[in-house]
């Protein structure tokens, strides 16, 4: 038992490991939010339908900006 799970472990690892000649994606902020939705966000690329609909109804990219966290 104590080497199977030893053995899984290794395979996990080798797993994780970066991919030569790949270089991993960085985490990015979502800088939209869906205001029906909260769930739904959005970044860069192809504008979501959920926002396309938004600027459609009149609104303005601005009002569906997520502020950024005053530190203190």
């Amino acid at each position: 038992m104590q080497q199977e799970k030893l053995l899984l472990d290794e395979c996990l690892r080798r797993l994780r490991a970066p991919v030569p000649g790949h270089r991993p994606y960085p985490t990015v902020r979502p800088k939209y939010r869906n205001p029906d939705q909260p769930s739904e966000t959005w970044t860069e690329g192809k504008q979501p339908r959920w926002l396309v609909g938004q600027l459609r109804l009149g609104k303005h990219i601005d009002d569906v900006r997520i502020q950024p966290r005053a530190k203190g």
